[in-house]
């Protein structure tokens, strides 16, 4: 049986950039909301690295936002 290959997902920037715009709030403001450094938070946002699941739910609370609106599937 042939295996399938997971799909895998990064951080929506696009979606990140508008909420900071709409919310006239900085990602250094959003970073120290929930719990990592700015640091932290720009390499998930641009180096497109695995985000921990409690970030992820941390990320979509301070943002009132749906959890599958802060993902999206990456080309590989």
């Amino acid at each position: 049986m042939p295996t399938k290959k997971l799909t895998t997902y990064a951080l929506n920037r696009k979606f990140i950039k508008h909420w900071l715009i709409d919310n006239d709030a900085t990602q250094v403001e959003l970073a120290e909301a929930v719990g990592v450094s700015p640091v932290v938070l720009s390499r998930y946002i641009n180096d497109r690295r695995g985000v921990p699941v409690s970030i992820l739910f941390s990320l979509a609370e301070e943002m009132r936002a749906d959890v599958r609106d802060l993902v999206e599937k990456v080309d590989e």
